[in-house]
């Protein structure tokens, strides 16, 4: 639900539709930086074979993923008027440079943490260290983001993953030194959050989703029975999501695909499914689920 379905003018709808913005907006950075962090806590990043590992795992789910949503991208390009072979041509180009097609616009986090994971593999291969990997990532983060001038609608942003991974990375590797930083991540995460709302820079932004991150990180639950169902449902709504909202919009219409109706169904749909999936034994443990959700 962007913000374009949030109607208004003046100075409460600038605040609203932001922090709105802003909000969700920091969930993709937040799950490339705890991907690499959970894949590297505990492990040298040395170990780049477990970074091999990742990247081909990465590369199976968007591969499992996209033919799995292939029917409803071919339902786009029909309703768009394509023809067969423009349609064929614009599907191989999006699935390698972009990562997503019509109604499975989440996808591209896969495809973008496949090339992520295999640089990274190469350049620790090669002995580079974390730190600079992260400073040659951010170079290629500003220099997409320069070029393009958007790193939020499919131009260039697949080429964000390796920046926020090396974020991840780092963070793993210098876990027990951020003591003192936890102290005032806090006060940090707030006023980047209100530089973010404000003026949408770019810099409050990465300061904000490393900030948030520390921060999430105090709260360690990983020994719990919800660290294990939270973890979980979140990969199965992510992955079902886009689903679930397209058969939405089908029976609202476009028009009012963004409906705050839409929204809630959607989400209600998501946690029910996840809570037969993982709550049924049978259903959990059987490998059509292990496949799908890994």
């Amino acid at each position: 639900m962007p913000t374009s379905s949030l109607h208004g003018n003046g100075m409460l709808f600038f605040l609203l539709s932001n922090t709105y913005e802003t909000v969700v907006r920091t969930a993709v950075p937040f799950f490339f930086i705890a991907s690499s962090f959970l894949l590297f806590d505990r492990k040298q990043a040395s170990d780049h074979t477990q970074v091999r590992k990742q990247a081909i795992r990465m590369c199976k789910m968007y591969f499992l993923w996209s033919a799995i949503y292939l029917p409803i991208a071919i339902y786009g390009y029909t309703l768009s008027g394509t023809s067969l072979i423009d349609a064929i041509i614009a599907y191989i180009a999006y699935f390698f440079a972009v990562g997503e097609h019509w109604y499975s616009y989440q996808l591209w986090y896969l495809l973008s943490s496949a090339y992520s994971f295999y640089a990274m593999y190469l350049l620790l291969k090669m002995n580079w260290k974390p730190w600079q990997i992260l400073v040659l990532s951010s170079g290629v983060f500003f220099a997409v983001l320069i070029l393009t001038n958007s790193l939020v609608d499919g131009c260039g942003r697949v080429f964000t993953g390796v920046f926020y991974l090396s974020i991840g990375m780092c963070i793993a590797e210098h876990r027990e030194k951020l003591a003192t930083f936890r102290l005032i991540c806090f006060p940090i995460l707030i006023i980047s959050l209100l530089i973010t709302i404000l003026t949408n820079n770019v810099l409050s932004k990465t300061v904000l989703y490393y900030s948030f991150f520390v921060f999430v990180l105090q709260i360690d639950f990983r020994d719990s029975v919800k660290y294990w169902f939270l973890r979980k449902s979140s990969t199965i709504i992510y992955y079902l999501h886009m689903m679930v909202f397209f058969a939405l919009t089908l029976r609202s219409g476009i028009e009012n695909r963004y409906s705050f109706a839409n929204l809630v169904i959607c989400i209600m749909i998501c946690c029910f499914t996840c809570l037969i999936v993982l709550g049924i034994k049978p259903i959990r443990n059987s490998k059509v689920v292990r496949i799908l959700f890994g």
